[in-house]
C-alpha cells in the first residue's frame, strides 16, 4: 500500500494547505493512505523573541528538512 505521510508546521495556514494537498492526493490516490505529521519547528517553539534575533530561513525550514531526510514524512510504498 502506497503511504504518504506530509510534514507541515502546525499553524493554521499550513494546516489548510496540507489537507488541500491531502485532499488532492487523495483524489488521485484513493487507496493510498495519507497523514498528516505536525512538526513543530524551532520558529514555533521561541515566542519571546523577534525572529530576526532567532536566525534565518532554516528557522522554519530545518526541521521539516530534517524530518524528510530521516523519513518522518515523504513516501513510501509500490
Amino acid at each position: 500500500m502506497t503511504e504518504i505521510r506530509i510534514g507541515t508546521r502546525g499553524s493554521r495556514l499550513a494546516l489548510v494547505q496540507t489537507g488541500m494537498v491531502a485532499d488532492a492526493l487523495r483524489a488521485c490516490l484513493p487507496d493510498a493512505r495519507i497523514e498528516t505529521v505536525i512538526i513543530k519547528t524551532r520558529g514555533d517553539r521561541i515566542l519571546d523573541k523577534p525572529l530576526g534575533e532567532i536566525g534565518d530561513k532554516g528557522l522554519f525550514v530545518s526541521e521539516l528538512e530534517a524530518a524528510l531526510l530521516e523519513k518522518k514524512s515523504g513516501f513510501s510504498g509500490t
